[in-house]
């Protein structure tokens, strides 16, 4: 069989900051990889939160930013926020369990999103929300590349959603 091990840190409220700091460290076999993330449910004791994370493997590395300003509750009338992650890895192509190709992937993902609400109007929150989304996918050959690569693609595209929120409910005990 095959060994692994692992050791980490978390800390949810690291300094009396509300912020929560995690290290990580994982090993399976041949692979391995360090964790690293910082985040806020309360940046700057504002509704802002935010998150930050780093992960260095053995096949490449993983970024991830966040900040977001979310509807914290039914009342809040707007939402925004910005997203960033990029990861970059080996990707296998496998037949019958043997490898016939391989290549370095790298994923960038951008989302930048705004939100509205009328707050809370006869028990309902009703909340529009739009975001611009890109996607970018880049492919580069390895010293084990056999076949070829895919294209690079990138996709731009905006989205739109409508959220409705019900705040009445009934708790009900022993009706029988």
């Amino acid at each position: 069989g095959e060994s692994s091990s692992g050791a980490g840190f978390a800390e949810e409220n690291f300094l009396g900051t509300g912020s929560t700091v995690a290290i990580e460290y994982r090993q399976s076999g041949d692979e391995s990889k360090k964790l690293y993330s910082l985040s806020t449910q309360h940046l700057l004791s504002s509704r802002w939160e935010s998150n930050i994370k780093y992960a260095s493997t053995t096949e490449g590395m993983e970024k991830h930013f966040g900040l977001t300003r979310p509807f914290y509750s039914l009342e809040a009338t707007w939402a925004a926020g910005v997203f960033f992650e990029r990861v970059r890895e080996i990707e296998e192509i496998k037949e019958l369990n043997e490898t016939i190709n391989e290549y370095e992937q790298d994923s960038i993902t951008y989302k930048a999103f705004g939100g509205i609400s009328g707050g809370l109007k006869n028990n309902y929150s009703n909340r529009w929300v739009f975001s611009i989304n890109q996607e970018i996918k880049r492919f580069d050959a390895t010293k084990n590349t056999l076949l070829e690569v895919p294209d690079n693609r990138t996709l731009t595209y905006p989205a739109i959603a409508f959220v409705r929120i019900e705040d009445n409910y009934s708790t009900f005990k022993n009706l029988n």
